[in-house]
């Protein structure tokens, strides 16, 4: 088994090797690598802490740059033994030594698996803690079960003192997401997880203050779960009470102003479907859509609604129809969606046509 070994424990051997040379100008060369070497054998095998590097107003686990490896014979091999399973085809990728619950005793954070190329492949991930001389796992496997562990690192949050556990989550095509574990009871809890289930989608922590600890994380969507437009969501991190909490949402809308009846009437409805009063962007829009008062004067429940206009986007087309009928700079639309059970909804819509543009005046069901 090749082990990654971090050379920052070797490099303050040989600064120990350095200073023992000054004290005794006798000692050789010779003499001072040899000592750096038998110190090397028995100094920890274990990288320490990775804490993320502030870079600007956003910084993400991705950017933090890995101290340098070497390899070296069987380092970590009492930690490895005590992880279910045979490992002897697999490297260790990752390894930390943290007091992650703050209880005095450190645990061992270790990653085995593969490395191809600039990605690390974890298929094992493990708390350890060692007690009395014997090594003990804790808890499962931490390693995603669905899509891939990438990079593993120790970070820290917003108003916390303690470190946390990052899993990088992708399927290797289109998705980047995370998981942050948090050791609670003696145990490592998952407290997010922020992966699209679609198998398309960019999520990360974020650092807005670049003082190195995390306060957020933000989510980007943009495949058919999101209609094919382009959203991102933040989410801010509330140190007081241990959670995320949503505080934004940035929707990229098409510059263009839709030109025919039906494509009006199409992104209003996807832009309702949408809605979860956080862009204001996405209530602009809908104001320009909407010659009226109140563009939420109308309800529209997800079944049918959410899964006709979801039909749209995708192409089917059989649970979503407009009967349009146009007199001059006035029109009425008759929309029809199919849910469930065969369920039926219908809106009636009235539009004008203001210098150009087809506007909603009323909606009626």
């Amino acid at each position: 088994m090749r082990i990654r070994v971090l050379a920052m424990g070797l490099c303050i051997v040989l600064f120990t090797g350095c200073d023992s040379n000054n004290d005794n100008e006798n000692t050789t060369s010779k003499s001072a690598a040899a000592t750096a070497v038998e110190s090397a054998k028995v100094s920890p095998d274990i990288e320490p802490t990775l804490a993320p590097t502030p870079s600007g107003a956003v910084a993400s686990p991705s950017a933090v740059i890995e101290p340098s490896s070497t390899d070296s014979p069987e380092p970590l091999q009492r930690y490895i033994d005590a992880i279910p399973g045979d490992h002897s085809d697999q490297d260790v990728v990752f390894s930390a030594e943290e007091d992650l619950d703050l209880d005095g005793a450190k645990e061992v954070v270790l990653g085995l698996g593969s490395e191809e190329g600039d990605f690390d492949w974890v298929s094992d991930l493990y708390v350890l803690r060692e007690v009395d001389g014997e090594v003990t796992s804790i808890g499962d496997n931490l390693a995603g079960q669905g899509y891939h562990t990438g990079k593993v690192k120790l970070v820290q949050l917003e108003g916390k003192p303690q470190k946390y556990i990052y899993s990088g989550v992708t399927n290797d095509v289109g998705l980047y997401g995370f998981e942050l574990f948090e050791m609670k009871g003696g145990v490592p809890i998952s407290i997010v997880y922020s992966a699209s289930g679609t198998g398309a989608g960019e999520d990360d922590l974020i650092d807005k203050d670049g003082n190195g600890k995390f306060d957020g994380y933000s989510q980007g969507r943009f495949s058919y779960d999101v209609l094919y437009f382009d959203l991102r969501w933040e989410y801010e991190w509330l140190p007081d009470q241990d959670k995320f909490e949503q505080v934004d949402t940035r929707i990229v809308l098409p510059v263009l102003y839709p030109e025919s009846i039906e494509e009006v009437i199409y992104q209003y409805l996807a832009l309702r479907v949408l809605d979860d009063g956080f862009s204001d962007e996405l209530k602009e829009r809908l104001s320009e859509l909407c010659a009226m008062p109140d563009p939420y004067a109308v309800q529209l429940a997800d079944d049918p609604w959410g899964a006709a206009v979801y039909d749209v986007a995708m192409e089917f087309g059989e649970s979503y129809s407009v009967e349009v009928d146009e007199r001059g700079d006035a029109a009425t639309a008759v929309v029809t969606a199919t849910g469930s059970d065969d369920m039926t909804a219908r809106l009636t819509f009235q539009l004008e046509n203001q210098f150009g543009d087809w506007r909603i005046v009323s909606i009626m069901d």
